[in-house]
């Protein structure tokens, strides 16, 4: 009794051991996407745009993650926030408190550039959960951020790294500034002629204020509540839509009316995969703003090819 049930434990860890390889077999391809992030060329069918830079391997919004955005080819635009300091300088920061990025409480509104460029910046977390977030079937961990650290940058210095084919989404966080964050990001913008940007914002009133004095630019506004929608019939040249909130009909008819769309934040393959079915035709004129551009470039390159298996 006692060997025939040794033998069942062994034929279960045995079991145990062979489903893990076959589940980390079966993901192998997405895993060593995920360790080297490198994919060869852009896949000319979608455009991704990096999520603050390349947000899930650098930290956010720093330099790094705009550096590693611009050389990353799958990527065809960045998108970053951008805030004022207490000195009049445009940096990048999602959040006025540096607490959840860095070991700092630093406010970038009460703070100099100079004080700001002080700060080690870390990753927001340690790690994805990948194995989650594209259905891997195996427990694999994979650490892109792990012991990462990034610098303050300022949107000067942005425009300067952005290659002249990639657009830059530059979203404006307001902290009761209004005019005076929108006449320093002009300001800015003015130096550089030749590149090529969207200035965002959820702010409705502020973004239609600067749209009219300021027309020259192209404006994307950033709806992330169905009671927003509303604003649909405005005139901005494009909208930024959270993907949960709206469906397929409703983009394509926005595409119709000559407006691009942006659909945030497209992280998993299954949700991008889902969209782009929805979309049919449409799925190309899409921006699709995401933290990993690398692994949803990856992902519809690999349908391309399952497709041309098939025929």
């Amino acid at each position: 009794m006692k060997n025939k049930k040794g033998v069942r434990v062994f034929a279960a860890i045995l079991s145990t051991t062979l489903l893990g390889s076959i589940a980390l077999n079966k993901n192998d391809d997405y895993v060593k996407v995920l360790e080297s992030h490198t994919i060869e060329s852009h896949d000319p069918d979608y455009k991704f745009v990096a999520h603050r830079g390349f947000s899930s391997f650098e930290v956010e919004n720093s330099k790094e993650a705009i550096v590693s955005a611009n050389n990353l080819p799958c990527a065809s635009a960045i998108e970053v926030d951008v805030r004022l300091t207490s000195d009049e300088n445009l940096v990048l920061s999602h959040d006025d408190n540096l607490s959840k990025i860095s070991d700092s409480n630093l406010k970038v509104s009460s703070s100099t550039y100079s004080e700001l460029s002080q700060v080690t910046l870390l990753p927001r977390k340690s790690n994805y959960s990948f194995e989650t977030l594209f259905n891997l079937e195996n427990k694999v961990k994979i650490k892109r951020l792990e012991n990462k650290t990034g610098t303050i940058t300022s949107l000067d210095e942005t425009l300067e790294i952005l290659s002249p084919e990639k657009t830059l989404f530059i979203e404006l966080k307001f902290e009761n500034n209004y005019e005076k964050l929108s006449q320093k990001v002009v300001d800015v913008l003015k130096k550089y002629p030749q590149k090529k940007f969207i200035i965002q914002a959820f702010e409705y009133k502020e973004l239609k204020r600067m749209m009219e004095e300021y027309p020259e630019y192209t404006y994307q506004l950033i709806i992330k509540d169905k009671s927003n929608l509303k604003y649909l019939d405005e005139d901005f040249d494009a909208y930024g839509l959270k993907h949960t909130i709206i469906d397929s009909d409703m983009v394509i008819s926005i595409l119709e009316d000559g407006k691009e769309v942006s659909l945030w934040t497209i992280n998993s393959p299954h949700t991008f995969k889902k969209i782009t079915d929805e979309l049919g035709s449409y799925a190309d004129e899409v921006n699709y703003i995401t933290d990993n551009p690398d692994i949803l470039c990856y992902s519809a390159k690999s349908r391309v090819k399952q497709k041309e298996r098939r025929y």
